[in-house]
């Protein structure tokens, strides 16, 4: 027989980096990282001034889920360091550890948000950046109960659609979305047939129009 100790020497090492939304990147490593190294933010580095905002080990303890400000798509390079494993004597990652990825647009828009504030308005929030022509074609709206659209207009924001329609009632309405595209480079489309309840209510109290005295004693 023979005895003998086995001492982990082995740093951790990137294996996989993934955005799969615009404002999140996934890191996963070799081996279980220690949860301090790995959840200091100040380790993380991105290309092309993509911010940092907050780092979180996964339960796997092998995954780093970062919250990053908005990636555009194009590829970037994460520059890792002082990230440290399990052992008794924990490794540090090879300083400047550096991983490139691409960040693809994949997630179609959706509907976040419908308000009909006056009897004839329709503002429809989208949860993103949405493209002009699709969102602006009123084929690609449809509201219950007999409620027609006779315009759709983009807003400088990019995310809400301004709906004109005919003349509401109190009650409540379906709106259904199709087609609409987001601004990705392959553009991402709605789901078929998405649909949003809203409910109109008239908030809007009387104003005063006009006052006319044509003989002395009438106004």
């Amino acid at each position: 027989q023979y005895s003998y100790q086995y001492n982990d020497i082995t740093p951790p090492e990137i294996v996989n980096v993934q955005a799969l939304v615009e404002n999140k990147v996934d890191i996963t490593f070799s081996e279980p990282i220690d949860q301090q190294t790995a959840e200091d933010a100040n380790n993380y580095q991105i290309s092309d001034g993509i911010t940092i905002q907050n780092a979180a080990l996964g339960e796997d303890l092998i995954t780093v889920h970062l919250t990053t400000s908005a990636h555009e798509e194009k590829a970037y390079t994460l520059t890792v360091n002082n990230i440290k494993d399990r052992a008794n004597n924990p490794n540090t990652i090879v300083p400047n550890s550096i991983f490139q990825y691409e960040y693809v647009d994949i997630t179609p828009p959706e509907i976040v948000s419908v308000q009909a504030l006056v009897e004839d308005t329709v503002d429809v929030t989208f949860s993103e950046p949405v493209e002009q022509a699709s969102a602006e074609n009123i084929a690609n709206y449809s509201i219950s109960d007999g409620i027609t659209i006779q315009s759709a207009v983009l807003d400088e924001n990019l995310t809400t659609v301004h709906l004109k329609t005919s003349q509401h009632g109190e009650q409540q309405y379906t709106l259904t979305v199709n087609n609409v595209r987001d601004r990705a480079n392959n553009p991402n489309t709605i789901a078929p047939n998405s649909q949003y309840s809203y409910q109109y209510n008239d908030i809007t109290p009387p104003e005063i129009v006009n006052v006319q005295a044509l003989v002395e004693n009438k106004v």
